[in-house]
């Protein structure tokens, strides 16, 4: 971020990056700003600084929405000057309302995941039932932390305090799911809704 001394920000991309990809990343930003006390951030800062995101490989083009969750968490790690965990790996699409709405391809980005030593997973609650399909020997070495709104993926990267519990919870923090049960149309029942494995 570059801060301005006069003027309105800006929101630079690069990267080859597609419209899908572009549009995620304005509405992460967007929600920040509309966000910003919730998140004890500035809101006067965010909407004076000159943003530039870049995605390496520049020569491959990059798009979809799944970037979208760790897009909004990159963002508010740099206005908060947090670090986010080195462990975690996320995917999500956003919304304005900063819901997280389920994406494609669980079972290839768990793997990848898996690969590149990330163990702490966020995803949204929505994409659970595709756990299934994830090898049990790669599903067992992670930790699964699903979620529908925005600040609980923010409070579990401990990038801000929780504001209040995650929709249908009870009383205590959220804990990673274990590997799915053989009992699927208990477990859709209890994440529909949204009922979270807490201790």
């Amino acid at each position: 971020k570059f801060p301005l001394q006069e003027g309105k920000g800006s929101l630079q991309l690069t990267g080859s990056l597609g419209k899908v990809m572009q549009e995620s990343a304005q509405t992460a930003l967007s929600f920040i700003l509309s966000k910003a006390e919730v998140l004890g951030l500035s809101a006067n800062e965010i909407a004076k600084s000159q943003i530039h995101l870049h995605l390496p490989d520049g020569a491959t083009p990059k798009d979809g929405p799944s970037a979208g969750i760790a897009i909004m968490s990159a963002f508010v790690s740099l206005f908060s000057e947090k670090s986010l965990p080195g462990s975690f790996a996320m995917t999500g699409e956003i919304t304005l309302r900063g819901q997280v709405l389920p994406v494609g391809g669980i079972k290839e980005k768990l793997i990848a995941a898996h690969r590149y030593g990330k163990h702490d997973i966020i995803i949204p609650a929505s994409n659970c039932l595709e756990l299934s399909e994830v090898p049990k020997e790669v599903l067992n070495q992670l930790r699964i932390y699903p979620v529908k709104q925005m600040e609980d993926a923010l409070h579990i990267l401990k990038i801000i305090p929780r504001v209040a519990p995650p929709t249908g919870s009870r009383k205590g923090s959220i804990a990673p799911i274990k590997p799915l049960s053989k009992n699927r149309l208990k477990l859709r029942k209890d994440w529909d809704q949204g009922i979270f494995p807490v201790h």
